[in-house]
């Protein structure tokens, strides 16, 4: 029985470790083709590339490049300045966005664990229900608002929607629940009042729940498309995951460049934050 125990144990380690290592891969393998074709020529590019035909049901795959060419980084980094550009517009909406959405999700958060109000819960139940429902639902009364206020074709159109978040209110909301009261009734009898205790007692003790809050806001705000096609109609002030698409179609080969270029500050921030992502989701689900 004891060996049979063990069989059986070793049996699903290795089938968990194989559906992992397969997920990893069908994850990773457009990444990595992605990085490998960027420093194709435009040449070789388009001779791969350029009709996407089959060949017996199956598209070719040339992975990796006959010669290493950095025209592509060449033309987005330096010869043509409005693809850098484009990146720095995105860049800025985000920072903007993710800025406005921790801090308004710390008050909140706040507010909902600590704070007993007429209808919290009732309230607090429609932020859940919102957080659920698709953008798209949401996506027609936000362009009536922003176009009421002046907003479309602005960067505000994409910043002002992008700070609340219903999603970083219910996860800080978790965090700070988690946090035992004892400690903000020691900082009380130091004399702390409410603002004293959120920056400087309960925001410390949920650092890494907004770190991951950060690194989550981010990549949301990176990586959006409905809203600049919707409420920018400005080619070039639209974000790099719209430009993306219309490089693409132009040029092949910058497009992968672009692709690469997108991917590094979403990298940057996942190494950076790794550990608090895990920490914060983990304390967010202790109460």
């Amino acid at each position: 029985m004891k060996r049979h125990g063990v069989r059986k144990k070793t049996v699903t380690y290795w089938l968990v470790w194989t559906g992992c290592l397969l997920i990893a891969v069908m994850v990773l393998l457009p990444v990595v083709f992605t990085i490998f074709a960027s420093f194709m020529s435009p040449e070789e590019v388009a001779l791969n590339y350029g009709e996407m035909s089959l060949e017996n049901g199956f598209t070719p795959l040339h992975f990796l490049p006959d010669r290493i060419s950095l025209s592509a980084y060449r033309e987005v980094l330096i010869e043509t300045p409005r693809y850098l550009m484009q990146f720095w517009i995105s860049l800025g909406i985000c920072v903007a966005i993710c800025v406005g959405q921790v801090f308004l999700s710390i008050l909140g958060g706040y507010a909902f664990s600590r704070f007993r109000f007429r209808f919290r819960d009732a309230i607090f139940f429609g932020v859940i229900v919102l957080m659920v429902l698709p953008y798209q639902v949401t996506l027609a009364p936000s362009y009536m608002v922003i176009r009421a206020l002046g907003l479309l074709n602005t960067n505000a159109s994409l910043i002002f929607p992008g700070i609340f978040s219903a999603f970083g209110l219910f996860l800080m909301r978790q965090i700070m629940a988690s946090v035992p009261d004892s400690i903000l009734e020691a900082a009380s009898l130091d004399g702390a009042n409410t603002f004293v205790a959120l920056w400087r007692v309960m925001v410390p003790c949920c650092s890494s729940g907004i770190k991951a809050l950060v690194l989550l806001s981010f990549v949301d705000a990176w990586s959006m498309v409905e809203q600049p096609i919707v409420f920018i109609t400005d080619a070039f002030r639209q974000p790099l995951s719209v430009f993306l698409l219309r490089v693409g179609k132009e040029d092949m080969a910058l497009g992968f460049a672009c692709s690469v270029l997108f991917i590094i500050p979403v990298l940057f921030l996942l190494l950076l934050f790794e550990k608090q992502l895990v920490e914060g989701i983990v304390q967010s689900e202790i109460k």
